[in-house]
């Protein structure tokens, strides 16, 4: 007849056995269940770079994972040492053999071995052999956790003999288990919850802005005819990118002018690119002359639309700086050229293109903030 206080220990060696593999299946799915509520953070809603509480879910899960971890220590190494105290040797009907514990030493032994030969590689300075060594780790890691569930379930069926045996009532845990594998997903959904309230809010902005920026500047350029605008921007086409491109083309001559604007996530414009194909028949100096009126206005234009302008310095009277167009002039006006320079907050680019047989001349000029 066993005593109250080995039926207690029985079933509290019961409960650690039943819960310890929830803690381990626990510890190794919270960082994929975290990795995929981030994916659908970033790839279905979009998720916004400026979100303030972007790690927070990273740091619960961490913690969660860390606080399972622990509990998984505790009863396992409760466990492993309980049984080999004398008061669990004293209830008797054993089956978990001194040999068979032996052998669940060298292999404990044989994972630390594995684990601490990954790191020395790791020093190495062969990048082979690096590798190798995170490999090596990685296998220890798995065998490791593999060792100690099977070690569990071992001890697990030493204690369901003995209760078996001697008649003892064992408690039922498995609600527990199911609460203790649903509570840490559920409180990192709880988490992610906002997360995922403030990406949907933050690309609803984004669309909107995006959206009435391009109109405005629709509606700027398509005004008299002179201008077309390729391209309709939906919603659908909204994304998370860091600009969209609006290509407004000049109609009222044969030759092709258009200009790029980059409009940001922001609705702002912050880079402006203008093309024009160039009559080589005519002077170097007429030729730019033309090109810069022609890009003033565009910019008179661009300026005009309303939409926000984030390019310091930059304005709808700007001229197309002498610092670009100096390599230009000062040559037979014939030769390729590439001109780049920086500003205190900007930078501008000028370029000519010369007819190659499969494309006409062209002027390119650029303006974004640096």
């Amino acid at each position: 007849m066993l005593e109250r206080s080995e039926i207690l220990l029985i079933r509290r060696y019961y409960v650690y056995s039943r819960l310890s593999a929830p803690l381990l299946i626990v510890c190794f799915a919270m960082p994929f269940f975290w990795l995929l509520l981030v994916m659908i953070n970033d790839l279905v809603l979009y998720s916004s770079p400026k979100d303030p509480h972007i790690m927070v879910p990273l740091y619960v899960m961490l913690g969660l994972v860390v606080i399972y971890l622990t509990l998984f220590c505790v009863f396992f190494l409760s466990l492993r040492l309980g049984i080999r105290k004398a008061r669990w040797q004293s209830i008797g009907r054993h089956t978990v053999t001194e040999e068979e514990q032996s052998d669940w030493n060298r292999q404990s032994a044989m994972m630390g071995g594995m684990m601490a030969a990954g790191r020395l590689m790791n020093r190495s300075e062969n990048e082979t052999v690096q590798k190798l060594g995170d490999l090596t780790q990685v296998a220890s890691a798995v065998g490791a956790a593999c060792m100690v569930s099977s070690q569990v379930g071992r001890i697990g069926e030493d204690i369901e003999e003995k209760a078996r045996h001697f008649k003892v009532v064992l408690p039922r845990v498995g609600k527990y288990c199911v609460l203790l594998i649903l509570l840490p997903f559920l409180i990192l959904l709880g988490v992610f919850l906002p997360r995922f309230a403030y990406s949907k809010e933050c690309h609803r902005q984004t669309v909107e802005q995006v959206l009435t920026s391009v109109g405005m500047l629709r509606e700027t350029f398509e005004e008299g005819g002179t201008y077309e605008v390729l391209g309709d921007l939906e919603e659908k086409d909204v994304r998370d990118q860091s600009s969209f491109s609006v290509s407004c083309h000049y109609n009222a001559t044969e030759d092709r002018t258009y200009v790029y604007i980059s409009v940001d996530p922001d609705g702002v414009v912050r880079e402006a690119n203008f093309h024009m194909e160039v009559d080589e028949s005519l002077p170097p100096e007429e030729s730019l002359a033309v090109f810069s009126s022609r890009v003033k206005e565009m910019q008179e234009r661009l300026f005009r639309s309303g939409v926000r302008i984030d390019i310091p310095g930059y304005s709808a009277e700007s001229e197309v700086p002498e610092e670009l167009t100096g390599e230009y002039l000062s040559g037979d006006g014939r030769e390729k050229c590439f001109t780049s320079y920086e500003w205190e907050d900007t930078k501008g680019s000028f370029s000519y293109y010369p007819a190659d047989g499969s494309s006409a001349a062209y002027f390119y000029y650029g303006r974004d903030k640096r």
